[in-house]
């Protein structure tokens, strides 16, 4: 909750007012008809025969006293409350007794000063804590060493003499606070003096008459004036003391502004890109302006047409009604607050040309890029612009001043004329608007010829200084200014920004540092980051290339902005470029998107099998152009990216390393098929690594040739080709064991052969003998 405290002398205003009050309206006695109740009755009573409470000269009061006090204010403003509320319900024609108001305002005055009070001992409390900030800062900044070879930056200098400004100013307007608390402070005392003589005067009627509740109401009403008139003498103390705690964080301040000051003092750098960035300021706040005025002199033929006509149509009027004659009034104020404003700002333009030639003096000055003889020169030169600056800010001074009493003039109007017709009031209302606008413009002009005035002051200073002779320390300096000069160097500047041998030296370094940063940081993240949260190796592996090339394009960019080189530099050569890639680099372009795609998308990922165009094996790392292949043989396989992405890839373990395989068998007819079925499940569920789930699957798959064919179906985690042929193998070798010890036969092929019978054979010798002898001539 925010306590807003009022001013110490509309508070001095306020009880002379309600002690004048008191005087004039507290009668004697209360009407019958207002009866208090027994609490406030016998509360009055206690407080006539009681002795008034001393007023302390301190203003040593807890937190805990005044919660208590505003506790007991607000039990006696709801007793006040409760007896009205009783007058009205008995007495609804007769009008509330001023007694009774007068003490309701004086027990809201009291708990007022007491909130007043609370916000104060806060105020105070954290003036105490800032002042012993800034004495320790004051402290550290003497005992630090004075030998260090920082460089500072002009604009900070100039905005540390800025502080140092206002904050004297500051500390005159809280000595004048001061002044103005020292003679509320005896003013309150006064009144309290005053309220205790009267509570004493009262109290010794009481002591020598037999005194009646009425009387003691009376008394009651004084000692609680009195009260409120004490509490605010140790408000005026309280706000004293805050003063004086103010004045002092303020001479802290000053002190340490100095001795910043002091310390910069010779070792400040004035770029070029501080100074374009002034510049820049004061270009954009010339735009600004030049548009304004575009603007107001497109509305001043209008205004100048309006206000012509208003007045030829006042003139030939008849009856001229206050609305003809409001409309002439309001379009000539117009037209005159339009004139006035499109003079100020043309000024304000050329003076604001004037500042940027001031600027470039000042980095030429700071730099020791101009020579003795013509500093000299700008010496007289700077009179005559400050000597205008002055005149122009009293000018814009004067017109806000005057426009100030035209609105308080027209806003007068509106708030007394009761009987204003109801077409005239919507012009004075305009008026009033244009009116403040114009004030508003005034006073940001004002602004702006103000900070002008301040950086021509520090011109003046800076000139000053420079033509004064030069000391050893001075000498340093202007060597440690050469360095810094060949250090700001520019070599070129692209869009109007420079680019200087530190920013190329600074965005190289960055450069370099960034990729070994990229590549460490990337490799953490893969390696051991990613794992402890549960995803796999090729997923790790993708994050890690993703972010390496993130970092290092990031880096990239980072690099470029410190050297100030825009990406749009590389549009003519980036174009030259993507023509000479695209013919004679087609392949790598395309298998270094394939790669991005493939880590983005992961179809392969590291740790998969993998069956591409008959080559089998196990993805071991994917590049940014190709991916390595490991083969069951041990061989690596260098495969590019686009490989994956324009043929058909068979990925074993994509999304899981089930893999059913099936191990086919044929034994002799003649066997039985019941008991082949159960060796043939015995031999498959034997092996330890075939999987229960899904279970394995037999099939009597045919009537061979030679064999009755059963094929086994069965499940297993697979990561590599041998793997699955070793696990076959294995079910294999059971299934022959079993079969042997059930005399099962694993068929093997057999032919019978049919002899026809039924016609003699015949059998040629001739023709055999003449076939071995063309068989013997060709061997010859």
């Amino acid at each position: 909750m925010i306590i807003h405290c009022p001013q110490p002398a509309q508070v001095a205003k306020w009880i002379s007012f309600l002690s004048l009050l008191t005087l004039v309206t507290t009668p004697s006695q209360l009407p019958a008809q207002l009866k208090l109740p027994t609490t406030t009755a016998s509360h009055a009573s206690k407080v006539a025969t009681s002795k008034a409470a001393p007023l302390k000269d301190d203003s040593n009061i807890s937190p805990a006293e005044i919660t208590e006090s505003r506790h007991e204010i607000a039990a006696m403003i709801t007793r006040v409350q409760q007896a009205v509320q009783a007058f009205k319900q008995e007495n609804p024609d007769q009008p509330i007794p001023e007694s009774a108001d007068l003490e309701l305002e004086l027990l809201k005055w009291l708990d007022l000063l007491y909130a007043n009070h609370s916000a104060n001992l806060v105020r105070k409390g954290e003036l105490q804590a800032e002042l012993s900030r800034v004495r320790d800062e004051v402290d550290r900044m003497r005992i630090a060493p004075t030998g260090d070879r920082k460089r500072y930056s002009f604009l900070m200098l100039d905005t540390l003499r800025d502080q140092l400004n206002t904050e004297c100013h500051r500390l005159e307007s809280i000595e004048l606070e001061i002044e103005a608390a020292r003679s509320s402070h005896e003013t309150a005392k006064k009144q309290h003096s005053a309220s205790e003589s009267r509570r004493r005067l009262t109290r010794e009627s009481l002591d020598s008459t037999n005194a009646d509740d009425q009387m003691m109401r009376k008394y009651a009403m004084l000692k609680l004036r009195s009260r409120g008139t004490a509490e605010a003498v140790r408000q005026r103390q309280i706000e004293l003391e805050i003063n004086e705690l103010e004045h002092q964080v303020s001479e802290q301040k000053c002190t340490l502004y100095r001795d910043r000051i002091d310390r910069m003092r010779g070792s400040t750098v004035f770029t070029q890109k501080e100074l374009n960035a002034r510049i820049a300021i004061t270009e954009k706040a010339e735009s600004d302006l030049r548009q304004q005025l575009e603007i107001a002199l497109a509305n001043l033929t209008e205004l100048e047409q309006n206000y012509l006509l208003s007045t030829r149509t006042l003139e030939n009027a008849v009856n001229q009604t206050p609305a003809l004659v409001e409309t002439a009034n309001m379009w000539r104020l117009l037209r005159e607050l339009n004139q006035e404003h499109v003079s100020v700002l043309q000024r304000v333009i050329g003076h604001a040309g004037t500042m940027r030639i001031v600027w470039r003096r000042r980095f030429d000055l700071a730099n020791d890029q101009v020579a003795k003889t013509e500093i000299a020169k700008w010496t007289g030169e700077l009179e005559n612009v400050q000597s205008e600056i002055s005149q122009f800010e009293r000018l814009l001074e004067i017109r806000s001043d005057e426009r100030v009493g035209d609105m308080a003039t027209v806003r007068k109007r509106l708030l007394t004329s009761r009987n204003m017709p109801e077409d005239v009031r919507p012009l004075i209302e305009r008026q009033s608007e244009e009116l403040e606008q114009a004030i508003s413009a005034y006073n940001s002009q004002i602004v702006l010829i103000k900070s002008a005035g301040q950086t021509l002051d520090r011109f003046r200073q800076e000139v000053e200084q420079s033509l004064d002779p030069k000391s050893a320390q001075e000498w340093i300096a202007r060597l440690q200014q050469v360095i810094t000069t060949c250090w700001n160097y520019e070599i070129t500047s692209v869009d109007d920004r420079p680019i200087t041998v530190g920013k190329i030296l600074w965005g190289t370094i960055l450069l370099l540092m960034g990729i070994y940063s990229a590549r460490i940081s990337s490799r953490i993240l893969g390696t051991r980051l990613l794992p402890r949260f549960g995803l796999n190796q090729g997923a790790a592996v993708a994050f890690q290339s993703i972010a390496f090339y993130m970092l290092v394009t990031c880096f990239g960019f980072i690099a470029l902005e410190i050297i100030n080189l825009p990406l749009t530099v590389f549009a003519f050569m980036g174009g030259a470029i993507a023509i000479g890639v695209g013919f004679g680099s087609q392949n790598v372009l395309n298998n270094f998107i394939s790669g991005l795609i493939m880590l983005a998308e992961r179809p392969v990922r590291v740790g998969d099998m993998v069956d591409i165009e008959g080559l089998n094996g196990v993805i071991e790392r994917i590049g940014a152009r190709s991916t390595r292949v490991k083969t069951g043989s041990n061989l690596e396989i260098i495969v590019p990216n686009s490989k994956f992405l324009e043929n058909n890839v068979t990925n074993w373990t994509l999304s899981d390393t089930r893999i059913r395989t099936v191990v086919r068998v044929g034994v002799a007819y003649g066997s039985p098929v019941e008991q082949v079925c159960r060796l043939v499940r015995e031999s498959v569920l034997d092996h330890a690594e075939v999987l229960k789930t899904p279970a394995p699957i037999i099939l009597f798959k045919d009537f061979g040739d030679n064999a009755l064919m059963f094929e086994a179906h069965f499940w297993i985690h697979m990561r590599t080709q041998m793997e699955g042929e070793r696990i076959a193998s294995d079910v294999r070798v059971t299934m022959d064991r079993l079969f042997e010890q059930a005399n099962i036969v694993v068929a093997f092929p057999q032919r019978d052969v049919h002899v026809d019978t039924s016609a003699p054979i015949e059998v040629n010798l001739r023709q055999i003998s003449d076939q071995l002898e063309i068989k013997r001539m060709k061997a010859a």
